[in-house]
């Protein structure tokens, strides 16, 4: 009878160290799962970072054309309205140069 007991408490001893031994390498296997999907989370984070600041560094790019291409031509109007204005003051110009050379010419 006490043998029999006893036949029973180490099979449950066994089961017992089964349990732990399984919990542990399950466990284990749990860690190792969740430290896969953890760097494969951090990979694709990586990538879509990278993706936003391509995007972004684009729309910039883009957004500094724009501005640089309206400047240029705020620019060539301002020059042509500088030119047209010189252009008509030109021979007024002319005029006032020949005077000043003919008149030190026939003054001297």
């Amino acid at each position: 009878m006490f043998s029999e007991e006893l036949k029973i408490i180490r099979e449950a001893e066994m089961k017992a160290e089964e349990i732990i031994k399984n919990s542990v390498l399950e466990s284990k296997s749990i860690v190792s799962r969740a430290e896969k999907d953890a760097k494969e989370i951090d990979e694709m984070a990586q990538l879509k970072a990278k993706e936003v600041y391509d995007e972004a560094l684009r729309e910039g790019e883009e957004a500094a054309q724009v501005k640089y291409k309206e400047a240029i031509d705020s620019a060539n109007e301002y020059c042509q309205i500088l030119s047209e204005g010189i252009k008509a003051l030109m021979p007024g110009a002319v005029d006032f140069i020949v005077e000043r050379i003919v008149r030190d010419s026939v003054d001297n």
